[in-house]
């Protein structure tokens, strides 16, 4: 068996894993103001394509969440006080279980 490089192929998937999960988004999100905020605001008003390096890194990372929440997607998207928040699962940290969304009171 041969193996060998297709750029193509590995072109498609970059493009793929772009779309999924460098998506703009509206208003105040909570990693907007956990982070650099010059960051954030450069790249709303600015934004570069993020490198190969980024998206796979990214992906990495969404793949750890995956394996660890054992979710496919995040939870829904919460406001409060104007500002968004995404949380990838709700954890309780007494029992470990992890929730798919808010639990009823």
């Amino acid at each position: 068996m041969k193996v060998s490089k297709d750029p193509e192929a590995k072109a498609e998937i970059l493009r793929r894993m772009r779309e999924a999960d460098f998506q703009d988004r509206t208003g105040i999100h909570q990693s907007d103001l956990v982070y650099c905020i010059n960051k954030s605001y450069l790249y709303k008003t600015e934004p570069v394509e993020p490198s190969e390096s980024d998206v796979l890194r990214w992906g990495r990372g969404v793949a750890s969440q995956r394996y660890l929440t054992r979710k496919l997607h995040d939870v829904e998207t919460v406001e409060l006080d104007g500002i968004q928040v995404t949380p990838d699962a709700f954890f309780c940290p007494c029992c470990g279980e992890v929730f798919n969304g808010r639990e009823s009171d």
